[in-house]
């Protein structure tokens, strides 16, 4: 059986004294970080989407460049 003990100066916090994990016990603060995490997941995704069509926009206008000059020489 597990028990756990009282953190000291924190009332919201346990100790597990199998694993010696530090356990949060106000749930509202754990969905809290979990939400914060998730929106920070969430505009890391649309960076990294925002770059990646960057570079495809780039290649493109890359490609029309060539077309336009190809035209022009003929």
């Amino acid at each position: 059986m597990l028990s756990k003990l009282k953190v000291e100066d924190r009332e919201d916090l346990i100790r597990d004294s199998y694993s010696g994990a530090i356990l949060n016990t106000n749930l509202g603060a754990v969905q809290a970080y979990k939400a914060r995490k998730n929106e920070i997941n969430k505009v890391k995704s649309l960076e990294n989407k925002i770059v990646s069509m960057e570079s495809d926009l780039k290649d493109i206008k890359n490609l029309l460049q060539k077309i336009v000059e190809g035209k022009s020489n003929q």
